[in-house]
């Protein structure tokens, strides 16, 4: 991003993004659902869904040819020596603790939509599930979208601070309300998570693309996607074990009390080492 638009504008070019990113997810799913409800078939619908990946490849293809590769070449040598700068980078405070919370976030909500809501669901509702996991996961994604369009209006100056690390912990203390509430209340809660979470994602991206040099950031991005992601899976095998036997909300509740009490000691320890990078 900061590679295409000057750093003034970046947040709130950011946003934007996401905003649309979020719409078109909210707008798909509920097109799918649209197309099933009058009785269309499945391979119709893989056709439509194929034909959207190829339009979205022809686009990422021409982007690359027009924009990415004159970015790629003119900036090679300086991303070349900016490798070996990547462990360098992460011994900044705020990098680190920007990491924490992605670990912990992650771990917390990375299997909660594929594992264990769909379990509760099924424990509670076992004749209506479908129809509720369906209003939940589309809260989840509105919620996202209201944050987004939330950071995009207040568009002021992304900041790393207290509130923002304490994220996850407030993310994690939501999803044991979760458990414990009725289907009404867990639309809120997810909505809440979701908004929470894209918040969290906007606000550090945003902090990134304003501090840090334009030679690490790449290396930066990569370090940090590919944790977060790695951790998606982890979380999911995770709840799926947790789900698996007796005494599941137990479990589900100690997860993410643990995961609390991790966030929380982040929190205090981002506050005593504040400013030091």
């Amino acid at each position: 991003m900061p590679n295409f638009f000057k750093k003034e504008v970046v947040q709130k070019t950011e946003a934007i993004f996401n905003v649309s990113d979020f719409l078109f997810l909210v707008v798909g799913k509920l097109f799918c659902g649209f197309l099933l409800g009058i009785s269309v078939s499945y391979g119709l619908l893989v056709l439509i869904d194929s034909f959207t990946f190829l339009v979205s490849g022809f686009c990422n293809y021409f982007f690359y040819k027009m924009y990415v590769k004159k970015v790629i070449i003119s900036k090679n040598n300086t991303v070349i020596k900016s490798k070996n700068k990547i462990f360098k980078i992460f011994l900044r405070q705020d990098l680190k603790m920007i990491l924490a919370s992605f670990v912990i976030l992650n771990l917390s909500i990375g299997g909660l939509m594929e594992n264990a809501l769909p379990t509760i669901l099924i424990k509670n509702n076992p004749t209506n599930y479908k129809q509720w996991f369906s209003i939940l996961n589309s809260s989840f994604d509105i919620g996202m979208l209201v944050s987004n369009l939330i950071f995009l209006k207040i568009f002021s100056k992304s900041e790393l601070n207290t509130k923002l690390i304490a994220i996850p912990g407030v993310v994690s203390l939501l999803v044991i309300g979760l458990f414990l509430s009725p289907n009404i209340l867990k639309f809120f809660l997810i909505f809440s998570i979701g908004g929470l979470a894209s918040w969290l994602d906007v606000a550090t991206v945003v902090y990134m693309q304003t501090n840090l040099p334009r030679e690490s950031l790449t290396s930066t991005f990569t370090v940090i996607g590919s944790v977060s992601k790695t951790l998606e899976p982890i979380s999911s095998l995770i709840y799926m074990g947790l789900c698996l036997g007796s005494n599941i909300y137990v479990k589900l509740i100690s997860f993410n009390l643990i995961l609390l009490i991790l966030a929380s000691v982040s929190v205090i320890a981002f506050k005593n080492k504040r400013g030091v990078v």
